[in-house]
C-alpha cells in the first residue's frame, strides 16, 4: 500500500505541476492583454468604458486564477497527508474492531461496508470506497498470511 500511495502521489504531484504551469500561461496572458488594453486606451483606440468593462473582467479572471493556484498548491500537501493517516487508520483497525463494542461495530461496518445481505448463511457485502481499494490491496499483497500465527483465512476474506 505504501509503494502504491507513492505511485499515486507521484501521478498527483506530475498532475498539480502540470495544472500549476496551466494557471500560469494563464495568468500571463490576462496580465500582458490588460498592458496592451492599457495602451489601446491611451492611444485613443478603445474608450474609457470598455477599457474599464475588460480590465475589470480581466482583473476577476486573474483572481479566479490566484485561488486555482493557491487550492492546488494546498492540495499537493494534503493528499500526502491523508494518505499518511489512512495507512496508519488502516493499518490499526483490525485490533480496534476486536476491541470495541457490538455497536460501536455496528457502525463502523456501516462505514465501510454496502450491500449486506444474508445468502445461504453467509453474509454477501461490498466494500464501500475507498476501502474496497485497501481490501483488495491487502488480498492481493497477502498482507494476512504473516499477521500471525494463525493460518486460517482472514475474517474479511469471503
Amino acid at each position: 500500500m505504501t509503494e502504491a500511495l507513492k505511485s499515486s502521489h507521484q501521478d498527483e504531484i506530475r498532475f498539480h505541476e502540470e495544472r500549476l504551469q496551466d494557471l500560469r500561461l494563464q495568468y500571463d496572458r490576462l496580465t500582458k492583454r490588460i498592458e496592451l488594453i492599457y495602451e489601446d486606451k491611451l492611444d485613443g483606440k478603445i474608450s474609457e468604458d470598455l477599457w474599464n468593462r475588460k480590465t475589470e473582467e480581466y482583473r476577476q479572471e486573474l483572481a479566479r486564477l490566484e485561488s486555482s493556484t493557491r487550492q492546488h498548491t494546498k492540495g499537493n500537501l494534503d493528499y500526502v497527508q491523508s494518505g499518511a493517516r489512512v495507512l496508519e487508520l488502516a493499518k490499526n483497525a483490525y485490533r480496534h474492531y476486536e476491541e470495541v463494542p457490538a455497536l460501536e461495530k455496528r457502525l463502523i461496518l456501516n462505514i465501510v461496508l454496502s450491500n449486506c445481505t444474508l445468502k445461504d448463511g453467509k453474509v454477501d457485502y461490498t466494500y464501500k470506497k475507498p476501502f474496497n481499494f485497501i481490501a483488495e490491496g491487502s488480498f492481493r499483497q497477502e498482507w494476512w498470511a504473516i499477521r500471525d500465527s494463525n493460518t486460517g483465512p482472514h475474517p474479511y476474506q469471503r
